[in-house]
């Protein structure tokens, strides 16, 4: 089900159907697609293209806070130990047991070749920069360590890429200046060919949990639209109710094939 862009801050995985008895985001691959002809970044990407792309290079970027409930031996390592063997190069900013900070610099050149670009943080929320990604905590939480809408707009560019961002209210839209901003829109505009977010706060062992089904399905051929819709009916059957805030922005029939096959 393709979704109007201007009707993006609608959660319409949470539209219930009361004569059938489910909701939306249970039931449908709902895939909101931004109209780039309205905004100033104007792209030809297809949210139709199914030919797969090979995985080059994969980039994980782990937040504040996160890291004690990973674990580096566990093979659901952020959900991206399943492709660290697949891809051409495997970049972040966690690996062996240790993490760095990285600020929304120093990701601006990690992403610029990522095809797929991971988020494992906190979503938070800033009076003035609306919901923001926590990339590191420190005591003061300076801005440079924080991704919000606006800074993806300004900072990033990516080449079709697939950007998962798995935290918490990762793509509620706010109101800037009289406009709406959220980071599906603004991850699409910067290049990406395809975004999954959330629309409500989401545990972080429920989301790695989650994450790693998808990236299951991703490596066994599956589109992006149909890996996420396996990944929601597996978190189902686990009584995982937080599978039904996962929202997909672009290309759904996307696929990705390892650099061994």
């Amino acid at each position: 089900v393709y979704i109007h862009a201007e009707n993006h801050w609608i959660p319409w995985e949470l539209i219930y159907d009361d004569e059938a008895g489910f909701f939306w985001g249970e039931k449908c691959i709902i895939v909101r697609v931004p109209l780039l002809e309205f905004t100033s970044k104007q792209s030809k990407r297809s949210v139709l293209a199914s030919s797969p792309k090979t995985m080059t290079t994969v980039v994980n970027v782990v937040g504040d806070q996160v890291d004690g409930h990973l674990n580096s031996s566990s093979p659901s390592l952020l959900a991206l130990g399943l492709l660290a063997d697949k891809a051409q190069n495997f970049d972040g900013n966690y690996g062996n047991g240790t993490w760095e900070a990285m600020t929304v610099s120093s990701l601006k050149d990690r992403a610029r070749d990522a095809s797929i670009l991971h988020f494992t943080c906190h979503g938070r929320y800033d009076p003035d920069s609306g919901y923001y990604l926590q990339l590191y905590a420190t005591h003061e939480h300076p801005k440079s360590y924080r991704l919000d809408a606006l800074k993806v707009q300004s900072h990033l560019r990516l080449d079709d890429a697939l950007v998962f961002v798995n935290a918490c209210t990762s793509d509620v839209t706010t109101l800037h200046y009289g406009t709406f901003k959220n980071m599906g829109q603004q991850f699409f505009e910067s290049g990406a060919g395809t975004f999954i977010g959330t629309i409500a706060p989401v545990p972080i062992e429920q989301a790695i949990q989650f994450a790693s089904v998808f990236y299951e399905q991703i490596l066994a051929g599956e589109s992006v639209g149909i890996a996420l819709h396996q990944a929601k009916n597996e978190m189902k059957r686990q009584e995982n109710p937080f599978y039904l805030f996962y929202c997909l922005y672009g290309n759904a029939y996307k696929r990705f094939k390892p650099v061994d096959g």
